[in-house]
């Protein structure tokens, strides 16, 4: 028996599969824990951080973009004014 049939077997067995899903909501109860402790803590999580680095992200955008217009408003202006 080669040791890819072995892994197969294994990873075919009903338990390994109870095992690997037991396991896997393990993890996502974990995750809910740890997020409620930072909570708890009035600390920021991974989650968070990223939403807030992309609002802050498209408010810069944005912001550049407001600042193009007006450049362009200004030549505008002044093109006007020197005729």
């Amino acid at each position: 028996m080669n040791t890819m049939h072995l892994v197969d077997e294994i990873i075919d067995r009903p338990e390994t599969k109870q095992l690997l899903s037991r396991a896997n909501d393990v993890k996502d109860l974990a995750f809910r824990l740890q997020e409620s402790a930072l909570a708890v803590l009035n600390v920021p999580s991974a989650a968070e951080l990223d939403r807030l680095f992309r609002r802050v992200k498209s408010m810069s955008q944005r912001l550049e973009q407001i600042e193009d217009t007006l450049a362009r408003i200004e030549v505008a202006v002044t093109a006007a004014g020197k005729k």
